[in-house]
């Protein structure tokens, strides 16, 4: 059957927990679909949102396999097992079996024009900024506007050719073969050997080619590339990805596809988990001053800046909701929030070892003005240049001064020192 047809009898058979989207068209105009798989799916909702994206190369045809597959069983056992149970009721999981539809019916690794998708993204290296340029190609520009719209958490893309979970940096300046730390290296580090570890077989050191990693690189130190997805989500859509080779084969025969499911599914599972819920996670509201008898002063979510200190990583609470997600591994972390207006507020944390992460919410309070503050205020509003240095005696000296200027609606400069 072909997948397009699979996916649309799959949500007629699972509609109580799934959802199919175009979220574009390649290149020959086939769309690029997306199954959505949640309780509610199609609602909004404060809970985390993972992708899975497979097929980014053509002949790499093992992650449509894996996605689809994936969704079989989560509608098989979601009301019957806590795995799945959890992932259902608790994140909206996107599936993208395939992301290059042209060049799987052409079976090469590139799209319908040559271009390798995986070298496609803007690289931090040519623009810092990595804002979509308007040159990529059509299935990229894709990928990116839905991402940076749908604000991911955390993602996973499918890849063959070896037996790895790799993660950031891709690209290094000068395209030597090194090690690129990205500051999240620890984190990334514990979401690709959560992967490679609960894999069948991904972490067995019997590997030529990673016989000490553990199942896990960094990308760069495996071989550098530029404009990669991975270092375009994490720099750019604040979306952590892993891309994951999951068979030394390239377009293993159909036989092995069970096998190569039942290795994988663990994995995925766990991964979903430990990214979207095994870090720190919460919201952030603002208290107003508008009070309800017998509930207290009103609480209203808000979108603020949230990052680890020591870490230069941004991620953003949701406006409608106020819920923030920060993947992170294992350990003590001091958690800062901050919004304009508001004073910063700071907790620290200890993410456990056991996957279930840390909820913290925080309630963000204006601060209130100060002597000098209101005098500021008043000053800019009336356009009088007064600047006032020292407190005390010479607040008030001030304050006198601003009544007479108002009084005799005259121009003053004053400035009063301390001693």
């Amino acid at each position: 059957m072909p997948m397009q047809d699979h996916l649309k009898e799959f949500v007629t058979r699972c509609s109580s927990i799934s959802r199919l989207k175009s979220i574009g068209k390649s290149t020959k105009g086939f769309n690029i679909w997306a199954l959505e798989i949640s309780d509610k799916p199609g609602r909004g909702e404060p809970e985390p949102h993972v992708k899975l994206v497979g097929n980014l190369h053509g002949d790499e045809p093992t992650g449509r396999a894996l996605t689809m597959a994936l969704a079989e069983w989560l509608c098989k056992n979601y009301e019957s097992d806590a795995d799945a149970k959890r992932i259902v009721n608790d994140v909206h999981l996107w599936l993208v079996p395939s992301m290059n539809p042209d060049g799987f019916t052409a079976r090469k690794r590139e799209n319908i024009n040559g271009k390798d998708l995986n070298r496609n993204f803007p690289d931090r290296f040519i623009d810092p900024s990595m804002e979509p340029t308007g040159e990529e190609e059509a299935e990229t520009a894709v990928m990116m506007k839905w991402s940076l719209t749908q604000h991911f958490v955390a993602s996973l893309a499918f890849h063959e050719g070896a037996l790895v979970a790799n993660y950031p940096f891709d690209g290094t300046a000068d395209k030597e073969t090194r090690y690129e730390a990205c500051t999240d290296d620890e984190t990334f580090k514990y979401l690709a050997s959560t992967y490679a570890k609960s894999h069948a077989n991904m972490s067995v050191a019997d590997s030529e080619e990673f016989p000490n990693g553990g199942g896990i690189t960094n990308g760069a130190a495996w071989y550098p590339i530029q404009g990669s997805m991975q270092d375009w989500n994490y720099l750019r859509a604040g979306c952590m990805e892993v891309t994951l080779e999951v068979s030394g084969l390239k377009w293993p025969p159909e036989s092995v596809l069970p096998q190569l499911f039942k290795d994988n599914l663990p994995a995925m599972l766990e991964y979903i988990k430990i990214a979207a819920l095994g870090g720190v996670r919460g919201k952030v509201v603002v208290e107003s001053n508008t009070v309800r008898k017998d509930k207290g002063k009103e609480m209203h979510p808000v979108e603020a800046n949230v990052t680890i200190e020591g870490i230069d990583f941004v991620v953003r609470s949701n406006s409608v909701f106020g819920d923030f997600y920060r993947p992170l591994a294992p350990g003590k972390y001091t958690v800062v929030v901050r919004r304009e207006g508001y004073p910063t507020a700071r907790s620290n944390i200890t993410v456990p070892v056991d996957g279930t992460g840390v909820i913290r919410d925080f309630v963000l309070r204006q601060k209130k003005p100060s002597s000098i503050d209101v005098i500021l205020s008043l000053e800019t509003q009336r356009q009088h240049n007064l600047v006032l240095i020292g407190s005390g005696i010479g607040i008030m000296w001030g304050l006198w001064i601003m009544h007479r200027q108002m009084t005799h609606r005259s121009m003053y400069s004053v400035r009063q020192r301390s001693m």
